[in-house]
């Protein structure tokens, strides 16, 4: 912990993989997509008149299924960049040397709800020395 900087007395990382784990949305493996697609070729007819209607010379249905892929929580994802944005342009002095009730005493309320809500779900985490 040689590099790391010290925050409130203790040290802190954001796990990635918490942070993609909690915006993807739920799938399962087997969850398909199928998409479907009519073309229709229509032949017309020589002499008829322009309100004569055309007669249908083919129609061809074609379907595709294919893996759905990753779909992210937006409303989720909005508010962990929300706390995370606050977090990161605090521009409040900290004392370190208060300890961590102390140095997060003065903190904005946002500051205060963004920090704890990224704790809570495990994408702040507090590294043990």
């Amino acid at each position: 912990m040689d590099n790391m900087i010290e925050f409130g007395g203790a040290y802190y990382i954001i796990d990635l993989d918490k942070f993609n784990e909690l915006i993807i949305q739920d799938s399962k493996k087997d969850d398909k997509h199928t998409e479907t697609e009519t073309k229709t070729t229509y032949r017309t007819n020589v002499g008829a008149g322009p309100s004569d209607p055309m007669d249908v010379e083919s129609t061809v249905v074609t379907t595709r299924e294919f893996d759905k892929g990753q779909e992210i929580n937006a409303p989720k994802y909005d508010v962990v960049r929300m706390c995370l944005e606050i977090l990161f342009t605090y521009n409040e002095t900290i004392d370190d040397t208060l300890g961590q009730n102390r140095a997060f005493k003065d903190t904005t309320i946002p500051f205060k709800v963004a920090f704890n809500t990224l704790i809570n779900y495990g994408i702040l985490k507090e590294i043990e020395e």
